[in-house]
């Protein structure tokens, strides 16, 4: 997992992409690159307090942490989202970016939801595997200590 390069100052707040946003983030033009890092920025140093208009909640019942990052980009006519939440760890995980301008919100929500959604399932699971690993536990009460810690 990649973190990005977002300050040289050691912060609270960590913020990381999802393996499998990697790829995508660096197929985004630059222009967008560089105002999803600075808006990522923004919860490196306020961590989960970090409001409107650099950050949105989500309807999102499976993980009511999930929120998204809120920018544009080329003087405003192109709207972004990406979708993140808060690892038991205190990381952001930033999982997945679309550009909303002029998409059915309904649609876009749906399918940006159910991308992060899996995505951080899955980086939930990751993490269960690995305190698994290091407590000599089993995985149910791994599944626990997860839980309790959100």
């Amino acid at each position: 997992m990649r973190q990005p390069a977002l300050t040289k100052s050691v912060s609270v707040w960590q913020v990381e992409f999802h393996d499998d946003f990697d790829p995508e983030f660096d197929a985004l033009e630059k222009d967008v690159q560089n105002e999803l890092l600075a808006t990522a920025l923004v919860i490196e140093h306020r961590g989960p307090e970090v409001g409107r208009p650099h950050v949105g909640v989500l309807n999102n019942p499976t993980h009511p942490n999930m929120k998204e990052l809120r920018f544009s980009t080329n003087n405003g006519s192109e709207v972004w989202r990406a979708a993140f939440a808060f690892d038991p760890l205190r990381k952001a995980i930033v999982l997945v970016a679309a550009d909303k301008q002029g998409k059915n919100q309904q649609k876009f929500y749906k399918k940006l939801l159910n991308t992060a959604i899996k995505r951080f399932d899955a980086h939930l699971q990751k993490n269960v595997l690995i305190e698994q690993q290091a407590l000599g536990g089993s995985k149910e009460k791994s599944l626990k200590n997860l839980k309790k810690k959100r």
